[in-house]
């Protein structure tokens, strides 16, 4: 019973150390580019994401392959962010794999001092890193979207005349607050650029289905 608990307890140091990841904003559309919604569509949406350094599989050999006691289960294609560092390597993973009470990673690692990607496992019975023939990595990033993090976004919601109507909209975790949200009219009389909160659009086309328009500035 003691030595299962040990285990436990170097299971859970092995990864308690994990590298933080960052945070930036993002804006789904490009300033300067010109672009076409229909009704109930965003024109932009802005917001913050996680992101972190991350490498990506291109290739690996189509056969079973463990690496001590576990399975190297990492596909091609499969974009790993970087989690920790252990001795002279970058250790790349996703989420541990359960395992009972003694979960357990695997990934690839990068070792600063070669310059070459291999295969690692991490769990209560140690650290093991494994060259495998015909396994091809490539660095790469890794982002996730900030689900508590506000996001913006501003939707198009048809016309009357020459009355263009939108629906402002500020989120967090994916809920529109009614306090955060606001209908707003422009009379295209008054002009063809529209905004709000440092947005700036420039409407080049309207009918009753669709708007072409040309994003000039982000939100504040």
């Amino acid at each position: 019973m003691k030595y299962l608990l040990l285990l436990l307890i170097v299971s859970l140091n092995a990864f308690s150390q994990e590298i933080p990841m960052s945070t930036r904003r993002y804006t789904n559309k490009e300033i300067g580019s010109t672009f076409s919604s229909e009704i109930g569509e965003s024109l932009i949406t802005t917001g913050k994401e996680y992101f972190q350094k991350a490498c990506k599989v291109t290739e690996r050999p189509d056969k079973k392959i463990k690496i001590s006691f576990y399975p190297f289960d990492v596909h091609v294609d499969e974009i790993l962010p970087l989690k920790a560092e252990k001795h002279d390597y970058d250790l790349y993973y996703g989420d541990l794999k359960p395992n009972g009470s003694n979960p357990y990673a695997v990934g690839i690692a990068y070792n600063r001092k070669t310059k070459l990607y291999s295969a690692f496992a991490q769990g209560p019975t140690g650290f093991s890193v494994k060259e495998i023939d015909g396994l091809k990595v490539e660095p790469a990033e890794y982002f996730k979207s900030c689900e508590e993090c506000f996001k913006k976004e501003f939707v198009y919601n048809g016309k009357s005349g020459n009355t263009l109507k939108f629906v402002y909209r500020e989120y967090i975790n994916d809920m529109a607050r009614p306090a955060f949200t606001q209908d707003i009219q422009y009379d295209l009389a008054d002009g063809n650029i529209i905004g709000i909160k440092g947005l700036r659009i420039e409407v080049i086309s309207t009918n009753n289905m669709r708007i072409e328009y040309k994003i000039l500035n982000d939100f504040n």
